[in-house]
């Protein structure tokens, strides 16, 4: 039981981490962040008014990074966009994996 318990601690911990440092190395370009109490569940913005919005599920006892099919990504008007760099997400940190996408 304790085992568990700080595998969930622990997720939770890196995925707070993670968007900590996506707020503070990215603050000029993500907007209207937001997510769950227990950042299972995280949207943000880049780009302004008419950027790309992701939304990033994880699992929610042990996720570092997005479960499976967990990563959403869709233009300004909703339509999702589907990208083979969009899995970049899937294989490293927030921060890291926008640095492979845009770079």
């Amino acid at each position: 039981m304790a085992a568990n318990l700080l595998t969930s601690v622990n997720a939770f911990e890196a995925r707070k981490k993670q968007f900590d440092d996506l707020r503070q190395n990215f603050a000029q370009d993500v907007f209207d962040f937001k997510a769950a109490n227990d950042f299972s569940k995280v949207s943000f913005k880049i780009g302004g008014v008419d950027g790309v919005r992701f939304v990033l599920i994880y699992d929610a006892f042990d996720g570092v990074r997005p479960k499976e099919n967990g990563v959403k990504v869709a233009s300004e008007n909703n339509d999702e966009m589907s990208s083979e760099k969009w899995d970049a997400l899937y294989d490293d940190s927030v921060c890291h994996a926008l640095l492979k996408i845009f770079q």
